[in-house]
């Protein structure tokens, strides 16, 4: 059903009402330095697994990585202080490890930690702007990756986790290449369908 997916006028329409309901977008550097000898407040062990090329490496660290900034006080500096320090390429692998953690995991905060790291890094101009930078064909693959992962977040049962996963979703659509290439080449109708009920239901929730 390609093809058939909103404008981009309803893409930003829809994703400001509920990103506002999530964090606000973490906007990267400023506020001096981390105060820590470390990457970022990351242990030696985990940068290393970040820069690893292979793929167990890149599923561990992004494990670990997504664990870590659950609990992070300053996330947003954390993932500044780790692209500085880490290649493009790697932080696209981990934004694809993330994905399939989102396709794969049955554990809901699981889920949940993969799906804040994800906004962590896309919602930082200079982290997104690096996973982004890969050519048209890798960006195509790194899309689907994510649209897959994201569409079977937004099924969940969870109110919180389906607005995360939307949020996810617009922090990516910022980029306006990114953004025609996932309405281009994914299927993005399963996100959409979901974002009127999670409205609904956050407002209740919240009411």
């Amino acid at each position: 059903k390609k093809g058939r997916s909103p404008s981009g006028r309803r893409v930003g329409v829809s994703l400001g009402c509920i990103s506002g309901k999530v964090l606000k977008a973490s906007r990267c550097g400023g506020g001096g330095g981390l105060g820590c000898p470390s990457v970022g407040g990351m242990d030696q062990e985990l940068v290393s697994l970040l820069k690893c090329p292979d793929k167990e490496s890149a599923a561990k660290g992004a494990r670990m990585l997504a664990s870590f900034l659950a609990k992070a006080s300053s996330p947003a500096k954390a993932v500044l202080a780790l692209r500085e320090v880490i290649p493009p390429e790697a932080l696209q692998r981990i934004v694809t490890a993330l994905s399939q953690r989102l396709l794969e995991e049955q554990d809901e905060l699981e889920v949940e930690q993969a799906l804040g790291a994800l906004m962590h890094i896309l919602q930082c101009e200079e982290a997104r702007e690096a996973v982004l930078s890969v050519g048209d064909v890798g960006l195509v693959e790194l899309c689907k990756d994510l649209i897959a992962g994201l569409s079977r977040a937004v099924r969940l049962e969870s109110v919180a986790i389906g607005i995360a996963a939307v949020a996810v979703f617009g922090s990516v659509c910022q980029s306006d290449k990114a953004r025609q290439l996932l309405l281009q080449h994914s299927d993005t109708e399963p996100i959409f369908e979901k974002i009127p009920g999670l409205l609904t239901a956050s407002a209740s929730a919240s009411g």
